[in-house]
């Protein structure tokens, strides 16, 4: 699995070329639909969330309750914290 390092500054675009990423984003996909017992009726943390779209697949598997959490800079680089439940 490759990871992503983006700068606040670019963080934007890096968040749309991953989602244009499609080969990657298929591939982890695929991963959470096949092995769906690792995620059916657990609560999931998916810490560096981003766009949440790991967040999704696992919530469409059956995950019982899942928590994305993202962390980025706002314009004045104060830390936002960011929760979807």
């Amino acid at each position: 699995m490759v990871a992503f390092s983006c700068i606040a500054a670019t963080y934007k675009g890096c968040v749309q070329e991953m989602l244009k990423d499609s080969v990657r984003t298929k591939a982890y996909q695929n991963v959470v639909y096949q092995n769906t017992f690792l995620f059916k009726d657990k609560v999931i943390l998916d810490v560096g969330a981003g766009t949440g779209i790991l967040s999704l697949f696992c919530a469409k598997v059956g995950a019982k309750h899942v928590y994305a959490v993202s962390v980025e800079l706002d314009p004045f680089n104060r830390i936002v914290v960011s929760t979807m439940v």
